[in-house]
């Protein structure tokens, strides 16, 4: 089971693993690479994730689950990244062009962690090694341990977050959204989503909004199953590629 919280600067560098994850696991058949390295390097660079946890006008969640916790839930596979992008957005990475305060990415990259955008390393490092030293997943990218792996001291592990900001009187942006491809299908990124709606509610919207690259599969996956509508088809580009992207729209 996940506990959900609001992120800290001590999680900007899980998150842009996370991220990064996410994005090779959800459009890594899609997307060249290269250009997905440049998507991270320009989306997650420290600098700009910080930006987005710290603002005022942003809701920025991290999901936690202890060490060893895998067990599935039964709730809709984590994104792919919905990471949900935002459908304003034009760039390929799926970020919003609403979530330029926070990293300008929109849901649809891999996270719709949909997880398999539950709610979207994307580095395709192998996260089966199981590590004896506790590591937590924020440390994954640096000596390629799993999620999975079971701490020895019952430590928590960042494995999804979300980002979502008002863009309207009545409508909230769900900039990002992803889960560690290692968790999904456990209900993290449904967990995320509820998080997020709940701080919508209580802004006064009455809907989230935002954009998935029609390559993600794990995303529209993740989004078309926790009830978001499919709105028309428009284009993002992403590292200088342009794609398909669908706006979604959930009804609170």
């Amino acid at each position: 089971m996940s506990t959900i919280r609001t992120a800290t600067d001590e999680d900007i560098e899980a998150i842009r693993d996370i991220a990064e994850a996410a994005w090779y696991a959800g459009v890594g058949g899609a997307l060249d690479p290269a250009a997905i390295a440049e998507a991270i390097e320009t989306y997650y660079d420290p600098e700009i994730v910080a930006a987005g946890v710290e603002a005022d006008s942003v809701a920025f969640y991290v999901a936690e689950t202890e060490a060893g916790n895998g067990a599935t839930d039964g709730k809709p596979s984590d994104e792919g990244s919905m990471d949900g992008e935002s459908t304003d957005e034009a760039s390929m990475d799926g970020e919003s062009t609403d979530e330029a305060s926070m990293d300008g990415e929109s849901t649809d990259e891999a996270s719709m962690d949909g997880e398999s955008t539950d709610e979207a390393s994307m580095d395709g490092e192998s996260t089966d090694e199981a590590s004896m030293d506790g590591e937590s997943t924020d440390e994954a990218s640096m000596d390629g341990e799993s999620t999975d792996e079971a701490s020895m001291d019952g430590e928590s592990t960042v494995v999804g977050f979300a980002s979502a900001e008002r863009t309207w009187a009545d409508e909230v942006e769900l900039h990002t959204i992803y889960v560690h491809p290692d968790r999904w299908g456990e209900g993290v990124g449904a967990a995320l989503l509820d998080e997020v709606a709940a701080w919508a509610r209580a802004e006064g919207a009455d809907r989230i909004a935002c954009g998935v690259l029609a390559d993600n599969a794990v995303g529209v996956g993740f989004f078309e199953a926790v009830g978001f509508r499919r709105g028309r088809k428009t284009e993002a580009e992403i590292a200088g590629s342009v794609r398909e992207e669908y706006e979604y729209e959930l009804s609170l």
